[in-house]
């Protein structure tokens, strides 16, 4: 059964003692650090109350999806391996079927509405999640509504949100994603673009809106939660607007994004997914918010990125960029692969095959320098290397490539504009004039020659069926705290 609100899901994690309640936590860097040092230990969610400086009523929760476990729950799906759960998440979605929203007439998230001068944003306790943050940001685990004025096609993503006075906030996108195309569009017109802000749902919408779950970017978000959840996402008419919002949303704001030369404010610096800060502070599009809706006791969900751990997760499981990957190579031609795995956002992909023949790795090695990926490694492993684990894929490139004939680089022009080898000057220009920098990259492979795979030394490691006996037999022993 899906989860039928942020609320629920946050019970099951109780149950299942995947929270902690953190009371008396500041909003001014404190809340920041605690949910850095919590990912860092792959520890619990957190759940801020009586932040101080504001009313108990008012919350935040933190790294709800930080962990593969608390990620996999969201979506329905048990915590195996996770090289098997990619293949059947993979071939659950190529059923695909859209499960449009179901439009209903109220619901929890209007519980209380605020007009104009009524309006403030900052009766929430909106944190500054980094040192160098230039501001306080509501929306980083939010997801940002809008309606393609050529096609009427809704769009859903996660875009960064920094409160600059009680009734505006900016947002900021890169050219590439569909909710800037939209805008756009709109400005073209020279109309303001109507939308809507969520900044609290169950998990399921945060993640497709984020894009972390499905390589499928052409289907709407919407569509696309509801055939994951099993059933549609219940979703009200905005007053103003007319666009969706989710009837269990915890807040939801409502309001226009003006034309940048119409109205447009500094925004940033901001701690990037990539471990770095994007650099100054930029122009930046706003919302100019004229209703504001919330639930009674209202919890903001953040998902502040923090410095990559390649061996676990810095944001919600990224199943959507590896699936991604996936298919543009089985597009090419390619079989046998078994796994993707992005290292969090420390510039690394591994790419796992189960060979089958003495062609397919340098077919894979070829068709992977066609894809034009921001990822300055590419490893190819076998497939009996745990993909999640760091130091098994480095101990496969330190015992089966040859650096001599194992590595190929190569150069293309990429627009990423989150690319920290450019100057802030650059990832500036970038976004604003959407042109491209050369971008260069390694491919190594890390598997083992196909025509002495019978030659190698088997590796030194019992079997999965001997290690789960042992496990089952001396848990006690193995995990004395548990």
């Amino acid at each position: 059964m899906p989860f039928k609100d942020l609320r629920d899901f946050l019970a099951t994690l109780e149950q299942k003692g995947e929270i902690a309640h953190v009371s008396g936590a500041h909003w001014n860097l404190e809340l920041g650090v605690l949910s850095e040092l919590a990912f860092e230990r792959q520890g619990p969610a957190l759940l801020f109350e009586n932040i101080a400086e504001y009313p108990g009523e008012y919350r935040i929760v933190s790294n709800l999806c930080t962990t593969k476990e608390r990620s996999l729950l969201a979506l329905g799906i048990s915590p195996e391996d996770s090289g098997e759960i990619m293949i059947r998440w993979k071939e659950c979605l190529e059923k695909y079927r859209p499960v449009p929203p179901a439009h209903v007439s109220s619901g929890p998230v209007l519980e209380n509405e605020f007009r104009g001068q009524e309006i403030d944003l900052f009766k929430f306790p909106v944190p500054r999640w980094h040192e160098l943050d230039g501001g306080r940001y509501i929306g980083t685990g939010d997801c940002v509504i809008l309606r393609d004025p050529e096609d009427g096609r809704i769009n859903v993503g996660t875009y960064r949100l920094q409160v600059q006075d009680r009734c505006t906030t900016t947002i900021q996108q890169s050219p590439r994603n569909d909710g800037s195309k939209i805008l756009r569009k709109y400005w073209k017109k020279g109309l303001s673009a109507p939308v809507v802000a969520t900044l609290g749902q169950e998990p399921v919408f945060f993640l497709t809106a984020c894009g972390r779950v499905t390589h499928l970017a052409a289907e709407s978000e919407l569509d696309l939660a509801g055939f994951i959840r099993g059933e549609p996402v219940e979703v009200i008419d905005g007053k103003l607007t007319g666009l969706p919002i989710p009837a269990t949303a915890e807040i939801a704001i409502e309001g226009f994004v003006p034309p940048p030369d119409v109205d447009s404010r500094g925004e940033g610096p901001f701690g990037e997914v990539t471990g770095y800060y994007w650099g100054g502070t930029g122009k930046e599009p706003v919302i100019q918010v004229q209703a504001l809706y919330h639930r009674n006791q209202p919890i903001i969900v953040g998902a502040p990125p923090f410095k990559p751990v390649p061996s676990h997760y810095a944001f919600p499981l990224p199943m959507g960029p590896e699936l991604a990957t996936w298919m543009r190579l089985e597009n090419e031609g390619i079989n046998g692969i078994t796994g993707v795995r992005n290292l969090g956002y420390c510039g690394a992909t591994v790419i796992r095959v189960r060979q089958e023949n003495e062609t397919q790795v340098p077919q894979l090695m070829s068709a992977v320098e066609r894809l034009r990926m921001s990822q300055r490694l590419v490893i190819l492993v076998d497939d009996d290397i745990d993909i999640n684990a760091a130091e098994d894929v480095l101990w496969a490139v330190g015992t089966r490539s040859d650096p001599a004939t194992d590595l190929r680089t190569d150069t293309f022009t990429s627009s990423w504009d989150l690319n920290p080898s450019l100057s802030i000057e650059q990832r500036r220009q970038l976004r604003e004039e959407n042109i491209g920098y050369p971008f260069s990259r390694i491919v190594i492979n890390a598997c083992q020659p196909f025509s002495d795979k019978a030659k190698l030394s088997p590796v030194n490691k019992f079997n999965q069926k001997l290690r789960r006996e042992a496990l089952e037999k001396w848990e006690k022993v193995l995990n004395p705290k548990r």
